[in-house]
């Protein structure tokens, strides 16, 4: 019996060329699920780390450092993004040491472009910079104004009329936080003493006297 053992060498060859093919087709898309997985979704956030929003609270005007019980005070509280167009900017003015802002807080005036919306003790709000994937609920009231988008070097303000009914000290957080929020220039302030839902705020107080 004769055999051809070129015949046998090619089809040999042809198979180690297939079993090769093979593999390397089976490396590609291991390389390309693990790029596409792991290393793609983190260039894409370094590169648009770069493209951010900053939004700053730029002014704080209180009319009153001190004020007797059953007179009001003025507070204006001024905003602006110095970085790109956030989708959506948002600022929280909220009032630890009352229960109900009925009576107290007043809007007195506004220009974003979204109604300011009132948040009761209980209401269910985000935290710690997650928005609504981390919720918890609000042991004090607060006032949300935003503007979406929010272009770049607008901005916006709120003021209000407060009338505490109490003497002590009131007390006033303020903050603004940019959406999407990837980091930390998405939020002011940016350092200091968080709130009760975990993120930076700014102080504001009034002295509340007797005659």
């Amino acid at each position: 019996m004769n055999f051809d053992y070129s015949k046998r060498s090619n089809n040999i060859i042809r198979v180690n060329t297939t079993i090769v093919l093979i593999v390397l087709a089976a490396i590609s898309l291991i390389i390309y699920y693990s790029l596409s997985i792991l290393y793609i979704p983190q260039l894409y956030l370094s590169f648009s780390s770069e493209v951010k929003s900053q939004p700053v609270i730029t002014g704080t005007k209180l009319s009153n450092s001190k004020v007797i019980l059953g007179e009001s005070f003025d507070l204006t509280i001024t905003t602006r993004n110095h970085g790109d167009t956030a989708d959506m900017q948002v600022v929280s003015l909220s009032f630890p040491n009352i229960t109900s802002i009925d009576s107290i807080v007043k809007i007195s005036d506004y220009n974003f472009t979204q109604k300011p919306v009132f948040i009761k003790v209980g209401d269910a709000v985000g935290s710690e910079y997650y928005g609504f994937d981390k919720v918890i609920n609000a042991p004090y009231p607060s006032i949300e104004a935003n503007s979406r988008p929010w272009h770049t070097g607008d901005y916006y303000q709120i003021s209000i009329d407060v009338k505490p009914t109490s003497v002590g000290r009131f007390v006033i957080f303020s903050k603004t936080i940019a959406l999407p929020h990837i980091n930390e220039l998405d939020h002011y302030p940016r350092f200091g003493i968080k709130d009760y839902q975990g993120e930076f705020i700014a102080v504001s107080a009034v002295d509340v006297v007797n005659k």
